[in-house]
């Protein structure tokens, strides 16, 4: 399987949440590739393929322009998720994506067990397997374990 992390660039800063992308694609036992609009003065510790698309030239949050750089990027890896930060730009690009994909978006993935994801659903009180299409969008969100 073969996800594509979509890191995150805000303020001439490279966010946290790369690094918790970086790991949960670790964690699912999955090869990846990421996707950065960026500054080449500010990487990731990234040891994949790293798609930057410059931010001087692209803004550092343009929907439409990110849309397609993104897409133009999935065309190439062809992988089987699409894996967002639990944000503001996750929560607007990953829509955007789905529906240009004509696949699942599954929101708050807080674990994967044998290969399904598994969401938090009211208030993050209860868990559920969600099944999807094999395209979907996953945007993991960090979670403290159920008590």
């Amino acid at each position: 399987m073969k996800a594509l992390l979509v890191a995150e660039y805000r303020d001439g800063q490279l966010l946290n949440s790369s690094y918790e992308l970086v790991a949960f694609a670790e964690q699912v036992g999955t090869e990846s590739a990421m996707f950065l609009v960026g500054s080449d003065s500010v990487l990731p510790q990234y040891e994949g393929t790293l798609y930057l698309a410059d931010s001087s030239k692209y803004s550092e949050f343009n929907p439409a322009v990110h849309k397609q750089l993104l897409l133009d990027v999935i065309t190439k890896e062809q992988p089987e998720m699409v894996v967002f930060a639990h944000s503001s730009y996750g929560w607007d690009l990953a829509p955007r994506i789905a529906l240009a994909l004509n696949a699942a978006q599954i929101s708050e993935v807080v674990e994967v067990v044998d290969g399904t994801p598994v969401a938090s659903v009211c208030n993050a009180k209860l868990r559920r397997e969600v099944k999807a299409k094999p395209t979907r969008l996953w945007s993991p969100c960090k979670q403290e374990p159920l008590a």
